[in-house]
């Protein structure tokens, strides 16, 4: 089951909730204003939600591997020790497990729950990371890494419009910070775009949690 497929009229809701999303987040850009290029590209790009996701999960060997598919703070779980220090981290709800590129999960991450200058500064080590303990996965399999580091790199870069999409919905709502009612579509979608009238005036962190993963988007192509 996937974001397409998981209920009778799931290609409806994921429209409905995506195309919404985007409609509340292009009025919060006119009112911070000097994002008229992302705002075009919402506007365009909303009727288009189910086939950018298509298009994103389907397998591309050589990258095709197990991949979580929600994957982002929310669903991660980490043990401290007595000193508060991460000791130990592992992914919780695996009920969206999907067989896709691998870097649909990677970018879902870093634009869910990094703040932008974290991201930037640190891409290529997350990169390298990621990238290494792969690579000793195949090893203990022995078998060989089907990728280079390069390839892994240019993976990520076709995948960042899938992380901006999922990032439209997750990270609104972690700026929202609970202040949104859930009773029913309507009062949500309402209560989001009054939180969201409020960060624009006010929030400390809808910089570098949100505008500036429109910047990243415009500078690599993506948003034009």
């Amino acid at each position: 089951m996937d974001w397409l497929n998981y209920a009778d009229d799931a290609r409806e809701t994921v429209q409905e909730r995506f195309s919404d999303q985007m409609d509340m987040v292009r009025d919060m850009l006119k009112k911070v204003g000097g994002y008229e290029v992302a705002e075009n590209w919402l506007k365009r790009n909303k009727v288009r939600i189910l086939e950018i996701l298509e298009n994103n999960i389907k397998g591309v060997p050589p990258f095709d591997v197990l991949c979580h598919g929600d994957c982002w703070t929310n669903n991660v779980l980490f043990r401290y020790n007595e000193k508060e220090v991460p000791v130990e981290v592992m992914l919780l709800d695996l009920q969206m497990c999907r067989q896709a590129s691998l870097a649909t999960d990677l970018t879902y991450l870093f634009y869910t729950s990094l703040e932008g200058h974290v991201r930037t500064s640190n891409l290529e080590s997350f990169l390298d990371t990621y990238y290494s303990a792969f690579l000793g996965v195949t090893e203990a399999g022995k078998s060989s890494l089907p990728f280079s580091r390069q390839e892994l790199r240019r993976e990520y870069n076709h995948r960042l419009e899938y992380g901006l999409l999922l990032a439209l919905l997750a990270t609104v709502i972690v700026l929202c910070e609970g202040d949104v009612a859930e009773e029913n579509e309507e009062d949500f979608s309402e209560s989001v775009k009054k939180v969201l009238e409020k960060l624009v005036s006010k929030s400390t962190i809808l910089r570098p949690r949100f505008l500036c993963m429109f910047d990243e988007m415009i500078e690599n192509g993506i948003i034009r």
